[in-house]
């Protein structure tokens, strides 16, 4: 019998923690849902398909530190709480089926060697932007987790040691000064220092999710805009 598949991706989101649900390459429907309705999203997806194979089991990308011997989150900077999680136990224990736990920017480089631009390559390292910054290598066509399982975690590679402090625990991160989180602070930064007067009057953009707010404030201050981009 053919092995159908499932991937889930958990990333951060502003207002809440949000779970992807993807049916894989031939069922592309995906569904954003909580964290806490996650588990019954899969179910209804292996009964929809349950006639199409069996399930192999279960991919879950987290930003953070993993540990992938026991599947835990040990530590998050754009994910808090869940310090220390038990991700891949809980998971299984709700599912019944096998899951395997990876960093979220391991799983898009190892996705891009498996499918995407990076099929023709041994070995990559890829560069994820978004909330944070994300790095993933993958070495003679597996993931390089390196001897603490740190390795690819370029978005906190220092860059400015004054830099502004990195939810790390460190200064001047990648993170800190090339990612939507930076530039929303640079905003922030610039309106309180009385240096962008035109996003002043916009202010709630800065709780809108995604690239939506960059777009929104740079209908008013396309010129500090341009400048938050040339430091990015």
């Amino acid at each position: 019998m053919k092995s159908a598949w499932i991937i889930i991706g958990l990333c951060s989101a502003a207002a809440a923690d949000t779970l992807t649900v993807g049916e894989g390459l031939c069922h592309p429907d995906v569904v954003g849902v909580t964290v806490r309705e996650g588990p019954q999203a899969v179910r209804e997806l292996i009964t929809k398909f349950r006639n199409a194979g069996h399930l192999a089991g279960i991919g879950i990308g987290v930003p953070g530190i993993i540990e992938i011997e026991t599947g835990t989150v040990r530590g998050s900077p754009n994910l808090p709480d869940w310090a220390d999680c038990p991700v891949r136990t809980e998971i299984e224990r709700r599912l019944g089926t096998p899951v395997i736990l990876e960093n979220d920017a391991n799983s898009a480089a190892l996705g891009e060697k498996w499918q995407g631009a990076a099929r023709d390559y041994d070995s990559i390292c890829m560069l994820t932007l978004g909330t944070g910054v994300g790095g993933g290598i993958v070495l003679n066509g597996k993931i390089w987790h390196g001897m603490s399982g740190m390795a690819g975690e370029l978005g906190h590679v220092c860059v400015d040691p004054q830099g502004p402090v990195c939810g790390c625990g460190s200064r001047g991160c990648l993170e800190q000064l090339a990612s939507a989180t930076a530039i929303k602070r640079m905003a922030v930064e610039a309106i309180a220092t009385g240096k962008a007067p035109e996003l002043a009057g916009i202010t709630g953009w800065l709780n809108t999710p995604g690239d939506k707010p960059l777009t929104l404030a740079g209908l008013r201050g396309k010129v500090v805009l341009l400048d938050f981009w040339h430091q990015y």
